[in-house]
C-alpha cells in the first residue's frame, strides 16, 4: 500500500508488503527470518551439521540484506521502514550466533585431546562403556572358516547408543617402518635380474602338497596367524589366502608394486585358494581352462598385452589346494612369477620343519604381549584409512568391523566394513596379541571431518554368540 510522505508523495514500504506503517498485515521479512529458525530447529534436530552451515551462511547474507534496506530507507527518511529492517537484522544476528554455536558444539564433540587408549583419571568413569545396540531388519550373513560355520548378522539399520563423552581421537598418517618385507625384497631382485623371451614356468611346490594334505589345520594357523596373510572368505563363500605386502610399516595391500623404468608399475598378486580355482563372471568358466599342475611339466604361460606390459595369470594344482599368480611385467619372462613359487615352498617348508606356529616362522613383530588396541592410521587425504588392530580372542575365529557416526549412533557403511571377515591368530596366553589389518574407509557421514566408533567383532569358529573385542572413536572424513 502506498502512503505519502512529509512533501506528500506516495511510497512504496516494501517491508508492509500492503499492511500500515504500524506493521498491520503480513511482512516478509518476519518469513524469511521464521524460515531460517524453522530450518535451524530441524537441522539441528536431525543432526545435519553440514546443513546448518547453510544456515549460517543464509543468516550472514540475509542480515546484509536488511542492513542494506536500512540504509536505502534512511537515505529516504523513512526511519519506520529502516528500524524494521534493523530488527530483521539483529534476529538475523541473534540465529548466526545460535546456528554457529550449534556447528561448533558439534565440531569439538569430535575433536577431544584425551586419548581413550590412556587410563582414565581416579575416580573417573569409563569414557567406553558397551552400550546397547537396537536392531531393526536385521539380515543374516554367513561366512565359514576351517570347515565350520561362522555365522553374524549384517545389521542394515543398526544404531548404538553412544555416550556423549566418548573420545574421539585424531587419525595420524601411516607410522615410520620398514619399506618393505622379505617377500617384496626378493620380488625385486628378481625384477634386476636380466629377463628371457621364454614365458614358460614349471610349478614346483612339494612343501605346501604336502601339508595340505597332511596337516590342514597347521597350514590355516599359520596363514591366520601370519600378518603376511589374509586368510578370509571371499564374496563368494570361498576360503583364500591374500599375500600381503608391507607399507610404511604397515600390512595393507595385497599387490606388489614396482615402478618400472618405462614409468608403467609392474604388479604381482599371490593367492592361494581352498575351495577350487576362483571364476569369473561365467559360474561355469574358469579363469585358467588348464590350470598347471604341481610337480608337473612345465607349460608355456599365455601373454597378454596390458599398458604396454605383459600381463599373465595362472593357476597351479598343488593337491588340496590351488595357487593363483598374476603378474604384469615388461619382458615375456614369468620372472615375479618364478621367484614367488619358489619363495612360497621356502616358506612351507620352514613351518613343516618347525611343527607349530611360533615366533620362529613369523615375521618381525608379528606378536606382541599387553592390552587389546585398536589403531586407525589415514592412508591419504581423500578419506582413505586402515586399521590395525591387536587382540588375542582366545579360540579360532575370525573378526570384522563396525563403525558408527558418534553424533547419531547410526552404523556407517563402509569400502571394505561391511566384507571384513579376515581369521586372526589366537593363542591360550591372554597376554600376547596378534595382528590384523583392514581397509576402515567409512561412507554415508558426509565430507566434513566427524566422530567414528570403531568396534573390532569376533566370531568363534565354536558356533558361540559374537563378541566385541576391542572399541575406539576416531575423528575421520567420508571416503571419495
Amino acid at each position: 500500500m502506498r502512503w505519502p510522505d512529509r512533501e506528500g508523495n506516495r511510497r512504496v514500504y516494501f517491508g508492509h508488503g500492503g499492511g500500515s506503517p504500524a506493521g498491520r498485515g503480513p511482512d516478509a521479512g518476519r518469513w524469511v527470518v521464521a524460515g531460517l529458525a524453522a530450518g535451524l530447529i530441524v537441522l539441528g534436530a536431525a543432526g545435519a551439521y553440514d546443513g546448518i552451515g547453510l544456515v549460517v551462511i543464509a543468516c550472514i547474507f540475509t542480515g546484509a540484506g536488511f542492513i542494506v534496506k536500512a540504509m536505502v530507507s534512511l537515505s529516504l527518511s523513512d526511519s519506520r521502514t529502516a528500524l524494521r529492517a534493523l530488527w530483521r537484522a539483529a534476529e538475523c544476528a541473534v540465529l548466526f550466533v545460535i546456528a554457529l554455536g550449534t556447528g561448533l558444539s558439534a565440531e569439538l564433540r569430535d575433536v577431544y585431546v584425551t586419548d581413550p587408549a590412556a587410563p582414565p583419571a581416579a575416580g573417573a568413569a569409563p569414557v567406553l562403556t558397551p552400550s546397547p545396540v537396537t536392531t531393526r531388519g536385521a539380515s543374516p550373513r554367513v561366512a565359514q572358516s576351517d570347515g565350520e560355520p561362522c555365522e553374524y548378522l549384517q545389521h542394515k539399520n543398526e544404531r548404538r547408543q553412544i555416550p556423549k563423552a566418548v573420545r574421539v581421537s585424531r587419525a595420524p598418517a601411516l607410522p615410520d617402518g620398514p619399506a618393505e618385507d622379505s617377500f617384496s625384497a626378493a620380488l625385486r631382485t628378481a625384477i634386476r635380474r636380466p629377463a628371457h623371451t621364454d614365458s614358460k614356468v614349471t610349478p614346483h611346490l612339494p612343501s605346501l602338497r604336502r601339508l595340505a594334505r597332511e596337516n590342514r589345520s597347521l597350514l590355516l594357523r599359520y596363514l591366520a596367524t601370519n600378518p603376511a596373510w589374509c586368510l578370509s572368505r571371499d564374496g563368494d563363500g570361498a576360503l583364500t589366502a591374500d599375500r600381503r605386502v608391507k607399507s610404511a610399516g604397515l600390512w595393507q595391500s595385497a599387490y606388489f608394486y614396482e615402478q618400472a623404468a618405462s614409468g608403467h608399475d609392474w604388479q604381482f598378486a599371490l593367492t592361494i585358494h581352498f575351495d577350487g580355482p576362483p571364476r569369473v563372471a561365467e559360474p561355469s568358466k574358469e579363469i585358467v581352462p588348464e590350470p598347471l599342475e604341481e610337480g608337473g611339466p612345465g607349460k608355456v604361460i599365455e601373454l597378454t598385452p596390458s599398458d604396454r606390459l605383459e600381463y599373465s595369470r595362472c593357476f597351479v594344482v598343488c593337491g588340496p589346494v590351488g595357487v593363483e599368480l598374476e603378474e604384469w611385467s615388461s619382458a615375456p619372462e614369468r620372472r615375479l612369477t618364478k621367484a614367488a613359487l619358489r619363495l612360497l615352498d621356502a616358506e612351507v617348508s620352514r613351518v613343516i620343519a618347525r611343527g607349530q606356529v611360533d615366533r620362529t616362522v613369523l615375521p618381525t613383530h608379528a606378536t606382541r604381549h599387553g592390552e587389546p588396541k585398536l589403531l586407525l592410521y589415514r592412508t591419504d587425504d581423500d578419506g582413505g584409512y586402515s586399521s590395525e588392530a591387536w587382540v588375542n580372542p582366545g579360540e579360532p575365529g575370525c573378526v570384522y568391523l563396525k563403525a558408527f557416526d558418534v553424533r547419531t549412533g547410526r552404523r556407517l557403511k563402509g569400502v571394505d566394513l561391511q566384507s571384513t571377515n579376515e581369521r586372526t591368530g589366537w593363542s591360550d596366553d591372554p597376554d600376547e596379541l596378534f595382528v590384523c589389518t583392514s581397509c576402515a574407509d567409512v561412507l554415508g557421514g558426509g565430507h566434513s571431518p566427524f566422530g567414528a566408533l570403531y568396534e573390532l567383532w569376533f566370531v568363534p569358529d565354536s558356533g558361540g554368540p559374537e563378541r566385541k573385542l576391542v572399541e575406539r572413536a576416531f575423528r575421520v572424513a567420508q571416503s571419495d
